[in-house]
């Protein structure tokens, strides 16, 4: 799962690099760094990141999840794509700090199908989609 993770990162980025532009000049201040936890904030500043690749899954989650409405606004997005955004937040906590219990199949299932929809939300490349599936 944490590969697909990482994958999924890579199309959230890329995702938020085509729409957070058209939202403000100064997207990146406003949009990105002003919307990261004061944590994520403190990283992005200390390892001088100025991209959306540079970012994590959890800090891309986060900065889509602040941005909902603006973007779901200009691309109509579907409501149940937030739920699906603040699934992935826990999906994201629970692989990252997975104790060494065996997760049962039907939560494995469960965490791809909502990582499965999220990617087709947000147009996701065939080749991304097909690994999850």
């Amino acid at each position: 799962m944490n590969d697909l993770l990482l994958q999924a990162a890579s199309d959230i980025a890329i995702f938020l690099n085509t729409h957070l532009p058209e939202q403000a000049e100064n997207w990146w201040k406003t949009h990105v760094e002003d919307r990261l936890s004061y944590q994520q904030q403190r990283m992005v500043h200390e390892r001088g990141f100025t991209t959306l690749k540079q970012l994590d899954f959890a800090a891309l989650i986060r900065v889509f999840d602040q941005n909902w409405y603006e973007l779901s606004q200009t691309l109509n997005l579907p409501r149940e794509g937030r739920n699906w955004i603040k699934e992935l937040q826990t999906v994201r906590n629970k692989w990252a700090h997975m104790s060494t219990e065996v997760m049962e199949v039907s939560e494995i299932y469960r965490d791809i199908d909502t990582l499965s929809r999220f990617l087709k939300m947000i147009d996701s490349s065939p080749e991304s989609i097909a690994v999850v599936e």
